[in-house]
């Protein structure tokens, strides 16, 4: 007998058992089976811990509602912030821009060394000016607001 016919064999065995023992034991199964006992009527009483998970489910929508209004006023007031700040930049860049137009007019109009050297001072003091501009300006921005932090969903 060859290797492969006796795995097939045994296979058939194996299978074969397996359905024996499956179409044997299903009937002796149900019959260990308890009845369902009929259902009785509860003593304890479950309205105070409903009544309780009511009342905190009312606070958390209310809580709720307020944290969507504080989300909106947040919203606003990081808006206001960002826009001084962004504003200020812009102001910023534009003057960067206008000062390095006039030091390249002036360095291409200077015909010595002295009015190379004004144009260079002219052009750092107008980035100086610039500077705290904008850092007056940021510091005279709102103030970003702190986040509300969300309520906690009662558990039953």
């Amino acid at each position: 007998m060859s290797s492969t016919t006796r795995s097939t064999m045994v296979k058939r065995v194996v299978v074969t058992t397996t359905v024996a023992i499956s179409i044997f034991s299903t009937g002796s199964i149900a019959a260990f089976a308890d009845t369902t006992p009929a259902p009785t009527a509860s003593t304890s009483t479950t309205t105070a811990p409903n009544a309780a998970y009511k009342a905190a489910l009312a606070k958390y929508k209310a809580d709720l509602a307020q944290y969507r209004t504080d989300m909106a006023t947040y919203r606003a007031g990081v808006k206001a912030h960002n826009d001084a700040i962004r504003a200020a930049n812009t102001a910023y860049r534009a003057a960067a821009a206008a000062a390095k137009t006039a030091l390249d007019t002036a360095k291409a109009a200077a015909k010595t060394a002295a009015d190379r050297t004004a144009a260079n001072t002219a052009h750092k003091d107008a980035i100086a000016a610039a500077q705290a501009a904008r850092k007056a300006a940021i510091a005279a921005a709102p103030a970003k607001p702190t986040k509300p932090v969300a309520p906690v969903k009662p558990t039953k």
